[in-house]
């Protein structure tokens, strides 16, 4: 989760969850405002209010008071719904394949891929909500998802859950295809053509793994920017939706603006594609024997 909450922070210019300055409670709204507002807080180091895309995560707790209720504030909204998702994701990708191959033999590569980017855009439907549920209750400082889907129903209506959805179909699908697609068939290849992963399946696991997260991470980390900062501004006052969002951002900082907070981002997807490609793995190995018993 505290990631999570880098990559967010970073990602629409809000202050780490801290007490700058023992002027703000850990819990207080006040701690998670919009960089704009940052300036009534005191004067830090603007390092601090505006974390570097390079600045590691040590680095940044040491020079500030930390609020660990603040780092992980949405954890609850941010996990809870993960399994779920993720197995809706690969019985998708499983039931898509099946119609695809006529479950009479293995799909090709690009088949691999392009069924796993269906399944990741079908997913949207509840991971977009999710992510924006996440956002909110970091950005509002509310202590459950519950209370923060209320107060977004209440001054959005229902259909405010879904701001930021067409950006999270076009992440989710790259996601997908990442860890369905790219890691396997990346670590098929060492496998198969390089001596040492012959005979070392974990690190062939670990390096297919890094491969396809590195891959997702980059081709999908300035859409999920223009998400976010869409996201966090749920009423669109500076931005109307997350396309526009996309330009504002690479107007007003470059390409390193939408890059912001990739670094995290990019090692907790390389972490999450070698679990659940271990898990998979496992999953159909048990599946495969008792077929055979």
């Amino acid at each position: 989760m505290p990631l999570i909450t880098l990559k967010i922070c970073q990602q629409s210019k809000k202050p780490f969850p801290t007490t700058i300055g023992g002027t703000h409670p850990p819990h207080s709204p006040t701690s998670l405002r919009c960089s704009t507002d940052a300036r009534s807080a005191g004067p830090p180091h603007p390092r601090l209010i505006y974390p570097s895309f390079y600045l590691p995560l040590s680095i940044i707790i040491a020079r500030t008071h930390l609020s660990l209720a603040g780092w992980f504030r949405g954890v609850t909204a941010a996990a809870a719904p993960l399994g779920p998702i993720t197995a809706v994701q690969v019985a998708v990708n499983g039931a898509i394949e099946r119609v695809v191959t006529g479950g009479d033999r293995d799909p090709t590569d690009p088949e691999r891929v392009g069924v796993a980017m269906a399944a990741g855009a079908v997913s949207s439907l509840l991971y977009s909500p999710v992510d924006l549920v996440v956002i909110q209750q970091q950005k509002l400082g509310l202590d459950s998802p519950g209370a923060t889907i209320s107060a977004i129903v209440k001054e959005h209506a229902a259909s405010g859950m879904m701001r930021g959805f067409w950006s999270c179909v076009v992440r989710e699908a790259i996601y997908t295809a990442g860890y369905l697609g790219l890691a396997p068939i990346a670590k098929d290849y060492l496998t198969g053509n390089v001596e040492y992963f012959k005979s070392n399946d974990l690190a062939a696991t670990i390096v297919g793994s890094s491969i396809g997260g590195t891959v997702a991470a980059v081709l999908t980390h300035p859409v999920d920017t223009s998400k976010t900062c869409a996201q966090s501004d749920i009423a669109g006052v500076k931005y109307p939706n997350a396309r526009t969002a996309l330009g504002m951002v690479y107007k007003d900082g470059g390409i390193g603006a939408l890059y912001g907070g990739g670094l995290a981002r990019t090692a907790r997807l390389c972490g999450a594609f070698f679990i659940i490609n271990n898990i998979r793995e496992a999953a159909i190995d048990w599946k495969t024997a008792r077929a055979e018993a």
